[in-house]
């Protein structure tokens, strides 16, 4: 949810017994008043929000993540975050197979066979 901006859906939601402890009733996770010192994150944030029980938590894209880390070239960043994106969707239903991800096209060429 951090790097994906990703929510769970009402009926996972309404599967979790501590919900509560770390949604609030929409299922959104607020945001804490602390962030407002960070106005950049704000705006990359505005449809997201923390844990209710993790206040040290400042969420990022993963974009920004894999920059701020500078691990890959600039024009792999987007490609590589797709690919990451697809391995953390919440909904193990909506997450492709191993297989499925061998052809993501930032993988390209990096399989023989």
């Amino acid at each position: 949810m951090e790097l994906t901006g990703e929510k769970f859906s009402k009926a996972t939601l309404d599967r979790a017994q501590l919900r509560t402890q770390y949604f609030d009733d929409e299922g959104k996770m607020s945001t804490p008043f602390y962030w407002t010192a960070f106005p950049v994150l704000i705006n990359e944030l505005s449809n997201a929000g923390k844990l209710l029980r993790i206040h040290d938590l400042y969420p990022v894209s993963i974009e920004t993540a894999l920059s701020n880390y500078k691990i890959l070239p600039e024009e792999e960043i987007t490609p590589a975050a797709a690919f990451i994106r697809e391995c953390l969707r919440l909904n193990s239903s909506d997450r492709p197979s191993a297989k499925e991800l061998e052809l993501h096209s930032w993988l390209k060429g990096a399989f023989c066979g």
